[in-house]
């Protein structure tokens, strides 16, 4: 995930830090922090996504062996 652009960046200048209310300036950086900490659980999401995604297919898998074993095991059972 990429961090957007400040909004001074979007208008096309980068205005002096100095000249920035302090106000202002601690409402950026608590928004820059909250945007860090959005990207990070929206990775973190993204990866426990891929590992359940990862955790279905080897289950179906064992499911359908175990299917597979069951009908062999019965057919054994009931052609005797």
């Amino acid at each position: 995930m990429t961090d957007p652009k400040s909004p001074d960046e979007n208008q096309g200048y980068t205005s002096d830090p100095k000249d920035i209310d302090p106000t202002i300036r601690a409402a950026r950086h608590y928004v820059g922090e909250l945007n860090n900490a959005l990207m990070k659980m929206g990775d973190s999401i993204s990866a426990s996504n891929s590992d359940l995604q990862q955790q279905t297919h080897a289950m179906e898998a064992a499911i359908a062996g175990i299917r597979l074993s069951s009908e062999k095991i019965y057919n054994t059972c009931v052609f005797r």
